[in-house]
């Protein structure tokens, strides 16, 4: 009698197949995964990138309005001050300069043109007897990018309002003129796909004119 012998024969060609193709599916997903893991965190490092520029942005702005000068000057009216803003910009005196390693009051010019928020100054001279000094001090002077790839810029400026009798919020004041010094100024920008806001207390005021505490918060 013959005695029965067990032959191996292994894997067959189907089965091999599809072994292949299971673990190519497998390698596929987990590289594809892998891959949106990659591109979300370059896009999170982006995201965080423009948040450092526009918060660079607002240290700087908030250093500037913060030593901002109150200097008087007499023109066509009794007194004025140097403060003028509008929409996309605000030139004023600060003295606390961004560019300047000299101290001393200077003026200050922030623009906003074709995406880019734009500074230039001057340092400023107190004017002799007789003597009138004037926001053309700074025509000539460079200009400066502080952030490109802006969307939006919007400035306002809380300050008494004499038709209304009150203090409200504006998008232009000219203190150079007529209007007195604002309050605040809120700055809002658009930028990288966010939009921030940022408000600026207590920015210049007359030191002479008393205001009432809870306007100042």
């Amino acid at each position: 009698m013959r005695k029965k012998t067990n032959i191996d024969t292994g894997f067959t060609l189907i089965e091999i197949v599809i072994v292949i193709v299971l673990t190519s599916v497998l390698v596929v997903t987990i590289f594809h995964a892998l891959d949106r893991v990659r591109k979300n965190e370059s896009k999170l490092d982006e995201q965080r990138e423009g948040e450092r520029e526009v918060y660079l942005l607002y240290l700087r702005l908030a250093n500037l309005f913060k030593n901002a000068s109150s200097f008087k000057v007499f023109n066509n009216r009794e007194q004025a001050f140097y403060f003028q803003g509008h929409e996309n910009g605000v030139t004023f005196l600060s003295r606390c300069p961004l560019l300047s390693p000299y101290g001393g009051i200077h003026f200050i010019d922030l623009y906003f043109r074709e995406g880019s928020i734009l500074y230039r100054e001057k340092m400023f001279r107190e004017p002799e007897e007789g003597d009138f000094i004037s926001f053309e001090e700074l025509e000539g002077q460079r200009f400066y990018p502080l952030l490109e790839g802006v969307d939006e810029v919007r400035f306002q400026y809380y300050l008494y309002d004499e038709g209304i009798a009150d203090f409200t919020w504006r998008v232009a004041v000219n203190s150079f003129e007529k209007d007195p010094l604002p309050l605040k100024v809120s700055f809002d920008i658009a930028y990288d796909g966010k939009a921030y806001n940022f408000i600026f207390h207590k920015v210049i005021t007359d030191e002479n004119k008393e205001i009432p505490p809870h306007l100042l918060k």
